[in-house]
């Protein structure tokens, strides 16, 4: 018969806490490995803009539209506010995203204009945001458009390409730190986001639409969020996706 020795019994007692207490890495921490995620959708489906009526088909590519499929004259590409867009919008508040916890985005945006008769470009921004009066719960949103975490013009084609984009961002003992993905290239590594707190919103924006200067710009632009092509979270291989953990 096997006798247990006060040393056996302290190592397992030891081990009993370790497994149910956070992890600590550099002062940050950091939540179990088991904890659950918080996954938010990010894919919108496909829009042409200024288009009335029902969609035709996607080409037989799967992957965009084809000129002939639009045979009306095209809308003049003006005003550009007309052509702003929100992508994907994540609000966060210190009960989800509370110390140590890390969120993960990885998106792709589709751009093509069918029929354009200029070259266009639109910039796609991500911008940080915080709720006013310190409550996640209200819904005015003080948004910081001077200090972009992302910034980055995107060029039309007449064929749709998907330009691919990540972040990751931490919330550690010395605040709030931010890792971008542009084109499968880090950038902005560990950097410090302005605000030190985790009552805030993300969002991604399609801004600043600018043609050719002829006199009237025209063309059908379609767009929409899709998978990342190399995203970080292989969770996100198959959807636009950001996750907490």
């Amino acid at each position: 018969m096997l006798c247990s020795s006060p040393f056996f019994e302290l190592q397992t007692t030891v081990a009993q806490v370790q497994s149910i207490i956070p992890n600590k890495t550099l002062g940050v921490v950091n939540p179990a490995a088991t904890a659950p995620l918080v996954s938010i959708p990010l894919g919108t489906s496909m829009e042409v803009m200024k288009w009335q009526g029902t969609l035709p088909q996607l080409s037989s590519s799967a992957s965009g539209f084809s000129s002939s499929q639009f045979l009306t004259i095209p809308p003049v590409l003006s005003p550009a506010s007309d052509y702003e867009r929100e992508a994907w919008r994540i609000p966060l508040h210190d009960k989800m995203f509370s110390l140590g916890r890390t969120l993960q985005a990885d998106w792709g945006i589709s751009l093509q204009m069918l029929r354009g008769n200029c070259q266009a470009q639109v910039t796609m921004v991500v911008e940080q945001g915080y709720y006013l009066m310190g409550s996640y719960q209200l819904l005015s949103v003080q948004w910081n458009t001077a200090s972009r975490l992302i910034s980055v013009p995107l060029a039309f084609s007449e064929d749709p390409i998907t330009h691919s984009f990540g972040l990751t961002l931490l919330n550690t003992a010395d605040g709030l730190r931010l890792n971008c993905i542009q084109y499968g290239v880090a950038t902005a590594n560990n950097s410090a986001v302005s605000e030190l707190t985790s009552n805030l919103v993300l969002r991604c924006r399609l801004i600043g639409l600018d043609t050719e200067d002829i006199p009237t710009p025209r063309g059908w632009i379609a767009w929409q969020v899709v998978p990342s092509t190399n995203p970080v979270n292989t969770d996100a291989a198959s959807s636009a996706l950001a996750v907490i953990k």
